[in-house]
């Protein structure tokens, strides 16, 4: 299947968070920032969800993802190429563009929530603070 596909012509875009916090690898003199992925579509409990593991290369990858944490709200870009392991399919993500869209936030009572895009810090159906700004951290 593998020798089939054309690792140039799938493009494949999804948010994601990641399962792990960001990994800085050294391979010879190139730093690498190596992630994991999950992208679940529906929020029901028994609907696939797909893992995948993306790779950023350079000093400033580094610099812009190597502090992404697990939970950290990703847009991700690239190549999904599958890759068997002890007869497992494992996807990775090649030329991965990576996007953070947010971050968990802690709520006070020590667990953490996601923010997300566009919700008000009081939470995602609820209507917008006045004195919420969304691009106060960036």
């Amino acid at each position: 299947m593998a020798e089939l596909m054309n690792p140039v012509g799938n493009t494949f875009v999804c948010n994601a968070r990641l399962t792990r916090d960001a990994e800085v690898k050294t391979r010879g003199d190139q730093k690498i920032v190596a992630i994991g992925l999950v992208n679940k579509p529906t929020f029901k409990k028994d609907a696939p969800a797909l893992f995948m593991n993306a790779d950023q290369f350079g000093e400033k990858a580094v610099e812009l993802f190597g502090g992404l944490k697990k939970g950290d709200v990703v847009s991700v870009s690239g190549n999904l190429v599958p890759r068997e392991y002890n007869g497992k399919t494992y996807w990775d993500l090649k030329n991965a563009s990576i996007t953070r869209l947010s971050k968990p936030q802690e709520d006070g009572e020590g667990s953490t929530r996601d923010q997300g895009i566009g919700t008000s810090p009081a939470g995602r159906n609820s209507a917008p603070a006045a004195d919420y700004d969304p691009m106060a951290d960036i």
